[in-house]
């Protein structure tokens, strides 16, 4: 068993989370793409939607940082048009999905 000796100076507190971040991801070989720093309180709202959505909070962060770039990209577009958009361009067909009126109370 190789045991491994720390001599740490004072550290701050962020340092420490990103030495145990990155001892985490050495032994599980986890790459992560870097940490974005916000606010407590916006990820309290990022939580709260992410259990609504049924989504991590990851990627319910994700979904709102990409839906942020569309709307800066295409202005007069309107929420539901640019989810319209990227359902069409990644080819998602719902046309079998659809109840129709007859079906919806079998």
């Amino acid at each position: 068993m190789i045991m491994t000796v720390y001599f740490f100076r004072h550290i701050s507190q962020q340092e420490l989370f990103d030495l145990y971040i990155f001892h985490i991801c050495f032994i599980y070989k986890v790459s992560t793409m870097g940490i974005v720093k916000i606010s407590e309180d916006l990820h309290e709202e990022i939580r709260k939607a992410s259990s609504v959505m049924s989504r991590s909070i990851n990627s319910q962060a994700e979904f709102w940082i990409k839906m942020g770039m569309q709307a800066e990209l295409h202005p007069n577009l309107s929420f539901n048009d640019l989810v319209a958009q990227m359902m069409s361009q990644a080819k998602v067909c719902t046309d079998n999905l659809a109840s129709k009126p007859d079906q919806a109370d079998d």
